[in-house]
């Protein structure tokens, strides 16, 4: 994975929203809303990468090694020192074999990720244009099925917004494997 090219591009986003955020501190809400969003989805990029290599992490921590893929001695010496640390800045490290209390905590902030984004959710406001690039930034990192009380709410906000398409293949995403998304019934708009 490109994880370390992926953080400089958010780093060098972030440089560039630097002075519009310092030139609009003093606006009204409404004109500062946007950067403060596009802040925020820098964020959120930040989290699911660094919840991304830690699943890498554990699951590495869940096979078992092969030889030819193992870590190298850099990626190995940063592991011994603090493996949860080492995986969660690099890359590479996160093939990295962590230990029990280094999978717990890993699991630990896997779990304080996925909280915040569901809190975060919550207190969105309930509008599409809100709503569809969060969810879409977490089907990189989620299930839908593990965030089914999310998928839900955007499918109802689609269909509120006349999106019923899109609604619909919201929605069939929570149906099992191999379900046809003709299991979805079709209702004309009232």
């Amino acid at each position: 994975r490109r994880y370390e090219a992926a953080r400089g591009w958010v780093d060098r986003a972030r440089s560039a929203l630097h002075p519009e955020l310092r030139a609009i501190a003093s606006d009204t809400y409404s004109r500062a809303h946007a950067p403060l969003v596009h802040a925020q989805q820098l964020s959120e990029v930040e989290e699911l990468i660094e919840y991304r290599v830690l699943q890498e992490g554990l699951a590495a921590r869940r096979a078992p090694a092969r030889p030819l893929d193992g870590p190298s001695h850099a990626v190995r010496a940063a592991a011994a020192s603090d493996p949860l640390a080492a995986a969660a800045s690099s890359s590479s490290s996160a093939r990295a074999v962590l230990g029990a209390d280094d999978a717990a905590r890993a699991d630990e902030r896997c779990e304080a990720i996925r909280l915040r984004w569901r809190d975060r959710l919550r207190n969105c406001s309930s509008e599409l244009r809100a709503w569809q690039p969060l969810i879409e930034l977490r089907a990189m990192a989620l299930a839908p099925l593990q965030q089914m009380e999310a998928w839900i709410k955007f499918g109802s906000l689609c269909r509120k917004s006349g999106r019923l398409e899109l609604c619909r293949t919201s929605l069939s995403k929570l149906l099992p494997p191999g379900a046809p998304i003709g299991s979805l019934p079709v209702y004309p708009q009232a």
